[in-house]
Order: structure tokens, then sequence, then C-alpha cells
């Protein structure tokens, strides 16, 4: 299972080596799930086994559409774990907006690679009052957006990542700390294995 992780620097993991694909690593290996992380760049990796990722600190949905989408679904995945969104709530004055914005990425990968399956996250809680309004907005459009599309056929499902990663588990910067990105890789970690769990299903039925 080719595994890309694809976003912005929460993706990255600014702020922890690794963010939160060093425990998500930890997990997939602990379940006996065969993956491979993908993408271009492999820094703030240190001491993963699959350091890949596409992880592009402060990068906006249009960003990730033009300069990297390309490249990155020519390697192959079989599962995008996508987190961005912060840039654009934070630069237009609609969320909807951004949501627009994401839709057009979603539906981007979906024609590069139809079989992708594509788990789109919640962005997580902001530290400032008027940019956690914007983040609710944008959170509950994207919800409708995956549901919408998921309805047309594409292959995507959301995380709720908004009410799980709590606020004292953010750093100064409003990056999470290692806690916050250890409760990230459990989110992504169950939505991953719902899905090996449908597939094992399928070839089985």
């Amino acid at each position: 299972m080719r595994i890309l992780p694809f976003g912005d620097g929460v993706v990255l993991g600014e702020g922890a080596s690794g963010g939160f694909r060093t425990p998500l690593e930890e997990m997939l290996q602990s379940a006996s799930i065969p993956f491979q992380f993908i993408g271009r760049r492999t820094e703030n990796s240190y001491e993963m086994a699959q350091p890949n990722h596409e992880g592009w600190p402060r990068a906006t949905f249009s960003f990730l559409r033009d300069e990297c989408l390309e490249p990155a679904m020519a390697l192959g995945p079989d599962i995008m774990l996508l987190y961005a969104g912060i840039e654009d709530v934070k630069q237009v004055p609609d969320s909807g907006i951004a949501v627009a914005r994401c839709e057009k990425l979603v539906k981007a990968a979906h024609a590069l690679k139809s079989d992708c399956t594509i788990i789109c996250s919640q962005l997580i809680t902001a530290r400032d009052y008027l940019a956690e309004q914007k983040v609710k907005k944008f959170n509950v459009g994207l919800g409708t957006m995956v549901e919408n599309l998921s309805k047309k056929g594409i292959a995507i499902s959301r995380v709720k990542m908004h009410a799980k990663v709590k606020s004292e588990n953010l750093n100064e910067f409003g990056m999470p700390n290692e806690a916050g990105y250890l409760q990230m890789a459990q989110i992504w970690f169950d939505a991953i294995e719902e899905i090996v769990r449908r597939n094992c299903e399928t070839a089985d039925g």
C-alpha cells in the first residue's frame, strides 16, 4: 500500500521530527500493515524507515495543485493523506473559497489517478479567535464537499481532527506538539485501517 502524505507544514511535521508521520509509521508497522510512504521530500524525517512525503510549509491548495500534485500522483499512491487549508483560510474573506480550492485539488488528483483513495483532514484548532471561526466554517464545508464528491464516485473520506487535537497540544506557533501529532497519527491510522478492512472484505467476497 503506497501512502502519500500530502499538504502543508503539518505534513512536514514542523515542530517535531516527522510530525504525525513518525508515530503513524510505528502504528502501521505494529499492525503488520504493508505500506510505503511516498513523496519527493525526505526533510524532517529523522530516524524514519519511510521518510518520504509531500509536506510543504505554508502551502495553499493552489500551490499544491499547480506545483506538486502531478509529480506526486505519478508516484502511484493508493491512499493520499491530505492536510492543508489554513493558509487559504487566512487569505480569503470566506472559508467557502478555501473549500472550493480544496475541491479543485481533489478533482485534479482523482483525474490523475482515479483509484487513489483521498482522506481529507479537518483543520485543527486555531489559537486566534477570528481564525478559529473561519476554521470551523471551513471544516463544515469540507464535510459537505466530501459527501458530495463521494456520491459522484470519487473515493474520498474525511477525518475529524478538529475536536480530537486539543489546544493544549499545540505549541506557541499553533502547530501540534508531539502529543498533538500522536493524536493525529491515531486518527489517520484508524482511517487507513478501515480502508484495509474494507479491501479485505471485498477481496473475500
